[in-house]
């Protein structure tokens, strides 16, 4: 009886045991049955991402460099006193930071001690002229008795040879020609005194003429110092570090303002030897590239051009690279000072035949993501020519080719991408530069279409409960937006 029981039970269990593995193949089926029939959202569909694009195409592009430095200038005049003494005048546009023009009256020191001794040296130029006129006088004079002696002696030797003649003869005595020659010796005697006197008179002469260019000098120097306690501006300039004013005491050499000419502007600044390098021809000599100095303001900036003109004589201590300076080409109302810190930008030559992408598209390993004709990503290694900023500079790319122009993780080859091109984007924006608005199109369903699209969503098991009754919320609606009928319908194609 044992063994009969446990044979039945054995058999129950095994009945049982065919009975649960039937109904589990039933639920399976029917649950096949039913899954075919729902509508699946999600199957049979490859996700894209939108990605923006660009495309290879060649183009001439003008490198520029980019530095920052200050702003000097290369003339400016310290105003030093001349004279000592006290400031009778000061100019209103003896200013810190007012604009002068060439030839404008800045100061004046009080001339009252100059003009006395001008006043002294012209009366001192009028005794040497007298003197002078004196010392001419009697040199005319002393030329005159010179003359009138050297007559006078030979008209004795003339009677002297008439009277010894005539002693030969015996017609006079010899006491005659004896008084004859003693005349003669006594001329002779007159002349070596008036000769003596002439010599004096020149020497007189010559010493008026000395005193008189001694005074002239002094009255130079007088009118000199004259016209140095009035100071004009020499060249149109900036007004800076002003310490005259009106009735101060002040000595020589006192520094009373410094001028700095505005039309004289350089800007100095630093070059890495990289750098460097692209502002020298091949006989390593500068090439004077043009540069633009910028000062910028909150909402603007100031930009002078300028050329590269020369190279510090040394390198600084603890510096790196070159010093570089380049004159600007400022105007008379420049807004630029000495000391303004500015950016500078270098204009090198322009190349040509060359790609210009954004920097985002390479990665470290100069490698860019192209596109091709299904829209899939494919990877390229890209030759670097140089970086810009934001931008990099190839050469040797596939012209027309497109590339992602932002590279990103999730981004990879054989990726299927939904490309954004520039035409896309200029589509959504209007002239201003504001983002189209977009209005939605919506359409009429019939009841029919309705309940078997809410049907559909109703039944679908994969979809979030939010999602769903947003997209039930729409489907309630007299008129639903024609993207999401559009939606629908592509997706129940799909199944």
């Amino acid at each position: 009886m044992k063994y009969l029981s446990k044979g039945i039970v054995g058999l129950v269990l095994i009945f049982l045991t065919l009975g649960l593995v039937v109904i589990s193949l039933s639920i399976i089926s029917s649950a096949i049955k039913e899954r075919s029939t729902q509508t699946n959202f999600r199957a049979g569909q490859e996700r894209t991402i939108a990605v923006p694009i660009g495309k290879f195409e060649k183009s001439k592009f003008s490198p520029e460099i980019i530095s920052y430095g200050e702003v000097t200038s290369w003339n400016s005049l310290e105003l030093r006193s001349s004279m000592g003494g006290t400031i009778e005048f000061v100019s209103e546009k003896f200013r810190d930071g007012t604009m002068v023009e060439k030839g404008d009256l800045l100061y004046r020191v009080d001339p009252i001690d100059v003009l006395n001794r001008l006043d002294l040296a012209r009366i001192g130029l009028e005794e040497s002229l007298a003197e002078r006129e004196n010392a001419t006088s009697n040199l005319r004079i002393s030329e005159m008795e010179v003359k009138s002696a050297e007559k006078q002696l030979s008209l004795r030797r003339s009677n002297l040879n008439r009277q010894i003649e005539l002693s030969k003869s015996e017609i006079v005595t010899k006491s005659v020609v004896e008084n004859a020659q003693l005349n003669v010796v006594m001329a002779e005697q007159t002349l070596l005194s008036r000769e003596s006197a002439l010599s004096q008179a020149k020497s007189r002469e010559r010493l008026a003429e000395i005193a008189f260019e001694k005074r002239l000098l002094d009255v130079e120097k007088a009118e000199r110092e004259l016209r140095e306690t009035e100071y004009y501006a020499p060249f149109s300039a900036i007004i800076s570090k002003v310490s005259a004013l009106q009735g101060r005491l002040v000595t020589v050499g006192e520094r009373l303002g410094v001028l700095i000419d505005p039309m004289a502007f350089e800007v100095s600044f630093l070059l890495s030897n990289n750098d460097f390098n692209k502002i020298i021809d091949e006989n390593l000599e500068l090439i004077g590239l043009p540069v633009q100095a910028s000062l910028e303001f909150e909402d603007r900036e100031v930009i002078v051009d300028g050329n590269i003109t020369r190279m510090a004589p040394e390198v600084a201590e603890g510096a790196a690279g070159k010093k570089i300076f380049a004159s600007l080409n400022t105007s008379s109302n420049t807004l630029l000072r000495p000391g303004d810190f500015v950016k500078v930008t270098i204009k090198e030559a322009e190349l040509d035949s060359i790609y210009v992408v954004p920097a985002s598209s390479v990665d470290p390993e100069n490698n860019m993501l192209i596109i091709n004709e299904q829209n899939r990503l494919q990877e390229l290694n890209v030759e670097l020519l140089r970086r810009q900023g934001d931008q990099i500079i190839l050469q040797n790319a596939p012209t027309g080719v497109e590339y992602v122009i932002r590279r990103t993780p999730q981004l990879g080859t054989d990726l299927k991408i939904e490309p954004i091109r520039e035409e896309d984007i200029k589509k959504a924006i209007d002239s201003s530069g504001q983002i189209l608005e977009v209005k939605e199109e919506f359409v009429e369903l019939d009841d029919d279409k309705r309940q078997m699209f809410i049907k559909r969503i109703k039944d679908n098991k994969w979809m979030p409960d939010s999602a769903k009754e947003r997209i039930l919320k729409s489907l309630s609606k007299e008129k639903v937006p024609k993207k999401l009928v559009d939606r629908l319908e592509e997706r129940m194609k799909g199944n």
